[in-house]
């Protein structure tokens, strides 16, 4: 297999052929599907039969046709006839090589070699192959869209951090997701994910849906407005892969329900088609109106606690209004209980195993990501346990037949290489040499 970046005539890549050299790559970009491919597939002649240049094929070819034409032309001489019509007189033959003898004067030359140093720049080529990641799509099957909603009962419990990581769970399987923050809390997705070097001019759609809002009710608008320069992809920001509609604390304040109403809201849901997939997260704001609505829409819902005994207790056995209608949420079977940082002899101990457990992630690891601004941490370890506490919950989100496609077994090339485009691209360094 050979590499390169060249001109589909150039004669080195016909030498190459001409030596039987098979499978030849010779563009910037390499599609990885005909890669794979032709890589399995036994070496064939017209794959690369368009590189074969007859002109600047290698001498051995023409040094061989060459031989084929003399060497009838030298037995005919060899066998062609002497007529003799007239005699000829007999010379002496001296049979010995005759010498000839030659004056040769030598002229003694002397030379001066002035070695002179020229500064010249040497380009040196380098090559960079780069491996990035594409979202892969399973043709033939269809994806229902999914509303899910993430919270807890309290605050500082990871229901945030359980969203960010399924979220990005989801758009690693292949299928769109969009990623909502709480627009009635304090901003913290913007900040999380570097949104200040990442999408510096960047406003949600709230901002817009808010300024609608006071423009009906003839109130002055106290928020900024979404101009098309500061949204793209269908006004929502773009963070590997994972679309964010995440309020921007630095231009945004805190909404309140006038300014988002259920039908702007819905609006913005419906504006969101291209992405299968929405996660909301509620926070700790189940009792407002817009989120009791959307808990009878959703498909799925995720209820998040820690392992704290005090607060576990008041979550079973509070008759406060709205923590009685989060325990009457549990009788329904779209809403799933999520351990975080809690180990399977809590889980049994305290909800029957009736829970999903999520690994309690070193705090170095948690710094880490959000120094990075990536949603997954870097240890192999780390990211072992969490594609076991996650795998089961994507089960349950996917259609079988999805999830049998994406399962099938892949040849180490298409291992390595998966859902990834391989671009190659020349880098040019400059160096003083004498």
């Amino acid at each position: 297999m050979f590499l390169c970046e060249r001109e589909k005539g150039d004669p080195f890549l016909s030498k190459l052929v001409s030596i039987n050299v098979l499978d030849i790559f010779n563009t910037p970009a390499i599609d990885i599907q005909t890669f794979t491919e032709q890589l399995q597939d036994k070496p064939r002649f017209k794959t690369v039969a368009g590189f074969l240049n007859l002109d600047t094929t290698p001498s051995l070819l023409n040094s061989e046709s060459q031989l084929r034409h003399e060497k009838p032309v030298q037995q005919e001489e060899k066998t062609a006839p002497v007529k003799t019509e007239e005699a000829i007189p007999e010379v002496p033959v001296n049979r010995e090589r005759p010498v000839i003898n030659k004056v040769i004067n030598k002229q003694v030359v002397n030379k001066v070699v002035e070695k002179k140093i020229v500064q010249k720049n040497v380009i040196k080529k380098q090559y960079q192959l780069n491996v990035t990641k594409n979202v892969e799509k399973v043709i033939g099957v269809t994806i229902e869209p999914k509303l899910i909603l993430v919270g807890s009962p309290f605050r500082r419990t990871g229901s945030t951090f359980f969203a960010h990581t399924l979220s990005k769970y989801l758009g690693d399987s292949g299928v769109g997701v969009t990623y909502i923050e709480n627009p009635f809390q304090q901003g913290y997705t913007y900040d999380r994910f570097y949104g200040h070097e990442n999408a510096q001019e960047y406003i949600s759609l709230f901002s817009q849906i808010a300024k609608e809002a006071r423009e009906t009710s003839e109130e002055p608008s106290l928020y900024p407005t979404a101009t098309t320069e500061s949204h793209q992809n269908e006004n929502c920001w773009i963070h590997e892969n994972i679309r964010l509609l995440a309020t921007n604390p630095m231009k945004e304040s805190i909404y309140v329900e006038n300014d988002i109403s259920l039908h702007a809201f819905m609006k913005l849901l419906l504006s969101l088609h291209k992405t299968p997939f929405i996660i909301i997260d509620v926070g700790t704001e189940w009792s407002r109106e817009l989120y009791r609505e959307l808990y009878s829409l959703a498909d799925s819902i995720y209820l998040v606690l820690e392992p704290d005994i005090p607060l576990i207790e008041r979550f079973e056995t509070s008759e406060e209004h709205g923590i009685k209608k989060l325990r009457g949420m549990l009788k329904a079977e779209k809403v799933h209980l999520v351990g975080n940082r809690m180990t399977p002899y809590i889980a049994k101990e305290l909800f029957d195993n009736q829970v999903h457990l999520i690994p309690n992630i070193p705090a170095n690891e948690i710094f880490s990501m959000q120094f990075k601004g990536q949603f997954l941490p870097d240890s192999r370890e780390i990211i072992k346990q969490l594609n076991q506490a996650f795998n089961p919950i994507i089960q349950t989100l996917l259609p079988k037949e999805f999830l049998k496609k994406k399962g099938k077994e892949e040849s180490f090339l298409k291992s390595i290489f998966s859902g990834r485009s391989v671009e190659l691209r020349e880098l040019e360094k400059k160096e003083n040499s004498s």
